[in-house]
């Protein structure tokens, strides 16, 4: 029953629209990443998910346990070598705007509540510019 209703939203949205999407989606989590100071683990070329760099002087185990005890969000940590130096963000499947703003709150909140030095709200609104753009919404309305 969930294959038989997952594809009517597929059909309903239209493949070529759920792609768009996702691509808008990943977009903005990047631009929300850097606009952080905060560096995207590898070239990302998928739109599947984002892999950011932890900083090193941020225990990427403990910035997880914050953003899921704290805010009731989850992203997945690196593997292997990668375990507590890396978090990544998915931005695939019935996700939308305000999941990436969510995320990116989240993990301005967590960081800042750690000790590291961030400017809360330059993230979201980088992903917003981003997202608004998307939605036709002129550039220049937006508040500096």
């Amino acid at each position: 029953m969930a294959l038989k209703e997952s594809l009517k939203l597929i059909k309903k949205e239209g493949r070529e629209n759920i792609i768009k999407r996702h691509s808008v989606l990943a977009r903005a989590t990047r631009e929300a990443i850097s606009a952080l100071g905060l560096s995207i683990f590898g070239y990302p070329t998928s739109n599947v998910l984002t892999a950011v760099l932890i900083p090193s002087n941020v225990n990427g185990k403990e910035l997880r346990k914050r953003m899921q005890d704290e805010y009731g969000v989850l992203v997945a940590g690196g593997q292997a070598q990668l375990s507590g130096k890396i978090i990544r963000i998915a931005h695939l499947g019935w996700m939308d705007s305000l999941d990436v703003i969510a995320v990116i709150s989240v993990l301005e909140m967590s960081l800042k509540g750690m000790g590291y030095r961030i400017n809360l709200g330059e993230g979201v609104r980088a992903s917003q510019k981003v997202l608004r753009e998307y939605r036709g919404v002129k550039v220049e309305s937006l508040n500096n």
